[in-house]
């Protein structure tokens, strides 16, 4: 079984108001930042052509919807699949290699364990899902960017809550819900991706524990 982070409709409906991409702020989650735990290590493999600039995008947008729960990230690029270390979680941005569910922009393998350690981004589906929606028919370069970023690091902060919440559960809402309209996976407001406070200090104390069992180890 996999986590997916997918999207409602089709791409020849989807329809993205112009007024909800001219700006980058917004915030997910609301009330007091805990204290900050121990960061989490991810490699994160991208085609050499993938720009810089975009990575920092994807991992600001996933750093502003988790800033919440006090986890952090230390993101580290490599350059092949299969060079991150043991214990980092391993994220790639690349082709799609799940063909049973064609909408997902992220998924992460489950097994009888519980989540894989390895998520799935797919840009290629990200940059249809733009082509496909009239509205963004004609921006910038800078504004594509901007747009690509906040798809792929919404879709990855769904695929890290599968990851740190250990479990394939969809919510009927927040961060957690199993599928979007493109309105909200493009907007530049955040409101909808909110984990709740029992997600929160679900996903704390995960975090603490694996932390506690490396150190142990």
């Amino acid at each position: 079984m996999k986590g997916l982070f997918v999207l409602l409709g089709t791409l020849s409906v989807l329809a993205v108001s112009s007024a909800s991409i001219g700006a980058e702020n917004g915030r997910a989650g609301a009330g007091p930042t805990p204290r900050v735990l121990p960061p989490i290590q991810v490699a994160v493999f991208a085609p050499p052509e993938m720009r810089q600039s975009l990575m920092e995008r994807v991992f600001a947008e996933v750093e502003a919807i988790w800033g919440p729960t006090g986890i952090v990230f230390d993101w580290h690029r490599i350059t092949a699949t299969g060079a991150a270390h043991a214990e980092h979680l391993d994220v790639t941005i690349d082709e799609p290699e799940d063909v049973v569910h064609p909408s997902a922009l992220g998924w992460i393998p489950f097994t009888a364990d519980g989540p894989g350690s390895c998520i799935h981004l797919s840009r290629s589906r990200a940059e249809a899902l733009i082509r496909g929606t009239s509205d963004l028919a004609d921006h910038t370069v800078l504004t594509h960017e901007m747009l690509l970023g906040r798809a792929l690091g919404r879709a990855l902060s769904h695929e890290l809550g599968h990851y740190l919440l250990q479990s394939k559960v969809h919510t009927r809402s927040g961060l957690m819900r199993a599928a979007w309209p493109s309105q909200q996976i493009f907007s530049f407001n955040r409101q909808g991706f909110e984990l709740s406070r029992e997600q929160r200090e679900a996903a704390a104390r995960h975090v603490q524990q694996d932390e506690g069992t490396k150190s142990g180890a």
